[in-house]
């Protein structure tokens, strides 16, 4: 209780008011014991067995409150403070007890704050003669978990989890598809907060924000919701999860379903913009987003037809006009069984995981590095904005003719017959499409280090090696779901494996390391 009291005297110090004025800021409506009270109810019960537990809860709090004045009035004699009680009486401890209870908003700084990389691989000792035989220097082994990331922020930096209070947070509602929501600056010794809006408002619309977890079913949200503010939310997410369809928008459906994406909840999303589809085919933005869901549900076919009936709609749209011309400029791969080279390989993992050892397109790497360099040059500078969740500094292959007409050659002669001879897929006529193809490149000195680990967007992945591994250290693909395998192919080889495989790119300790990477998927042919 005395670390509550201690956060609330901080927000209290950056909003340069005293308790008093937090409070009236706040405008407490109900006491702490009626909201906690409140909260403990899980079934219907009588009002006289509510008031008593809300008396019940009175004298808890006067007990914890004496408790606290004593340890305070303590420290003020010791440290000679001034007396709590000049801060802090009673009825405002309570008080803030009920604005804690119904306007704290929790923050952390766990997860995706910081900039994390990976350690150098380290090759372990205790690798049995058999895998050294086999794997040679191309694979190695490693321990793979959270001792093995490191920050680039300065140690000095801590991490935050807790509750965040303001008075702020009452000129926001709430919704279950919030417009903004509170980010943690922790680049000072005490972090700071601030609000950012998560889309395009309309001027005037109100603000909103939720502190309940946008995970829960809506039951779930319903309970959480009424026991904390004693409201039926009627957001458009829960208009639509009760079927009240009539309040809900065709902007609310673009809103959830933007939402349903981020959240990885492609499903519910497909359904949403499959109507708004049905209420309206010619919005571009609407069908870009639905191929998107569509390519998360795996299916690719559909996908781009959606893109290319979207693109003859709208030729001006900046994705449906980079997909479709990906889609024209990329030569598929039909199979054929008299087709494929003979290529040596091994079976990390089978139907899983496999990596070439002849360096068949060794004669095209080194070319294609030099090619690459000097496209950026002319285009001003790799680019490192084509990837939102897992950025790469990359060159799509497309964009440079020089490569692009090679690739197609590697493609059709030796790596689509070889992945269709080695992975399972449907019977019958089939034929492998590329979703993107492009050129990675990691810098030591002055760019990109490494990835972390992820999906692809794609049925196969494939990582091409351009130059060879004594032109750089560290660095390799590792699949921590795969014994924590770390794979670094000589140039002219790749590793090609499932994208649903979790993968990333490990950290490079010298050098540069150039890959070309590729999202891959299959089409049946009738």
């Amino acid at each position: 209780m005395a670390k509550l009291v201690s956060m609330i005297e901080i927000s209290t110090k950056e909003s340069d008011c005293d308790s008093a004025d937090l409070t009236e800021q706040f405008v407490p409506v109900y006491t702490w014991s009626e909201l906690a009270a409140r909260l403990e109810v899980n079934h219907p019960v009588f009002y006289d067995e509510f008031i008593e537990r809300v008396t019940q809860l009175d004298d808890q709090v006067l007990d914890t409150w004496r408790v606290l004045r004593a340890h305070f009035f303590n420290e003020a004699d010791t440290l000679k403070q001034t007396p709590f009680s000049t801060v802090v009486n009673h009825q405002k401890y309570v008080e803030l007890l009920a604005t804690v209870q119904r306007h704290a908003c929790p923050v952390s700084t766990g997860k995706g704050t910081f900039n994390f990389k990976y350690d150098a691989p380290v090759v372990l000792d205790t690798i049995c003669a058999r895998h050294r035989e086999h794997f040679s220097d191309e694979i190695s082994f490693r321990q793979f978990d959270s001792k093995n990331i490191s920050s680039e922020t300065p140690s000095e930096v801590f991490q935050y989890s807790g509750f965040l209070v303001s008075p702020i947070f009452t000129q926001f509602a709430h919704s279950c598809v919030p417009n903004s929501q509170v980010e943690v600056d922790t680049n000072c010794t005490l972090p700071k907060y601030g609000y950012v809006v998560l889309r395009a408002m309309d001027m005037g619309e109100e603000l909103n924000m939720t502190t309940i977890p946008l995970s829960l079913n809506i039951f779930e949200r319903e309970e959480a919701i009424m026991k904390k503010s004693g409201i039926i939310c009627v957001c458009p997410r829960c208009s639509w999860e009760r079927k009240e369809y009539h309040m809900v928008s065709y902007e609310n459906m673009k809103q959830l379903a933007r939402q349903a994406q981020e959240q990885g909840r492609h499903e519910e999303a497909e359904v949403l913009l499959h109507c708004m589809v049905l209420q309206d085919p010619t919005d571009a933005d609407v069908l870009h987003s639905y191929g998107v869901v569509l390519l998360n549900r795996g299916q690719w076919k559909l996908a781009h037809e959606v893109f290319g009936y979207a693109f003859d709609i709208d030729s001006t749209h900046h994705w449906l006009a980079q997909q479709v011309m990906k889609d024209q400029l990329y030569r598929s791969c039909v199979r054929n069984i008299f087709q494929a080279r003979i290529i040596t390989f091994r079976a990390i993992a089978s139907d899983e995981i496999y990596l070439t050892t002849s360096q068949s397109l060794c004669e095209f790497c080194l070319g294609w590095v030099a090619k690459a360099e000097l496209a950026s040059r002319a285009k001003g500078g790799w680019n490192q904005r084509r990837h939102k969740s897992v950025a790469t500094t990359d060159l799509p292959i497309h964009e440079v003719p020089e490569i692009l007409d090679e690739w197609n050659l590697a493609f059709e002669e030796i790596i689509g017959p070889f992945i269709q001879e080695r992975f399972r897929g449907p019977a019958g006529r089939v034929s492998l499409h590329v979703h993107d193809a492009f050129v990675v490149k990691y810098d030591y000195s002055s760019g990109q280090r490494y990835l972390p680990v992820h999906t692809d967007q794609g049925q196969f992945s494939l990582t091409l090696a351009l130059n060879d591994c004594g032109e750089y250290s560290g660095g390799g693909t590792v699949f921590p779901s795969n014994n924590n395998i770390v794979i670094r192919p000589k140039c002219g080889d790749f590793v090609v494996f499932r994208s649903s495989l979790p993968h990333g790119g490990l950290h490079i300790t010298s050098g540069t390391r150039y890959i070309i990477v590729a999202f891959l998927y299959i089409v049946s042919r009738r």
